[in-house]
């Protein structure tokens, strides 16, 4: 499996589909959410850069942080999904 790299949208459409598949229904950012002002502050390659936000071929983007406002509301892991099928 490869490696998890840092993750940062490349564009305002990638951006407004990470938040609102992970920002908006985090606990954490009720009331802002520090990783999400460091990774607005930080390059990708700076030390600082949060690395809570990871990205690789088989899950996709994601926030290693969260915490579901709803417990029930949990986004879809692809390469967990694929797991279960093997």
């Amino acid at each position: 499996m490869a490696e998890a790299l840092a993750y940062r949208p490349s564009n305002g459409t990638e951006d407004d589909l990470f938040l609102s598949r992970w920002c908006d229904r985090c606990a954490r950012n009720d009331g802002g959410c520090e990783i999400l002002s460091a990774t607005m502050h930080f390059r990708v390659t700076d030390p600082e850069y949060p690395s809570e936000w990871r990205t690789d071929e088989a899950s996709g983007p994601r926030c290693t942080a969260f915490d579901a406002l709803d417990p029930l509301d949990q986004p879809f892991d692809p390469a967990a999904a694929i797991g279960l099928l093997l």
